[in-house]
């Protein structure tokens, strides 16, 4: 198993959202956000034909894609063989996307926050 670092992680994250597979759509919820994705999820590649919906009414479009591809990359990394409670997966990655929220709000990383808004909204289109 690799090491996992908030930049790597990110990373990670990043190349989810910028597979020619991967959607974004923007509509109004009653909840925040909400993601799939196809079960055949290839070792190497990842997970297919992700969807990520979220409410542009609600502040934190960058923190609401992140916690959703978050999901995805859970399922992905931890395998087929997990089945965790939705409290417990939700606990882990409320705490995930905190670090990497701050991480992304740190004056030093402005500019990988930026390049997040601006691939959300090329998604999005």
């Amino acid at each position: 198993m690799r090491r996992v670092s908030k930049l790597s992680l990110l990373s990670e994250l990043r190349r989810l959202l910028s597979r020619p597979d991967t959607r974004v759509v923007a509509r109004k919820l009653k909840i925040c956000g909400h993601s799939t994705w196809g079960d055949d999820c290839d070792k190497e590649t990842g997970p297919r034909d992700i969807v990520i919906v979220y409410d542009p009414r609600r502040d934190g479009r960058v923190r609401i894609v992140i916690h959703e591809l978050l999901h995805v990359w859970l399922d992905w990394y931890l395998g087929a063989g997990y089945d965790m409670t939705y409290e417990l997966e939700e606990a882990m990655i409320c705490s995930l996307e905190d670090r990497l929220y701050a991480y992304l709000h740190d004056p030093k990383h402005e500019k990988l926050l930026e390049s997040w808004n601006k691939a959300i909204e090329r998604k999005t289109r």
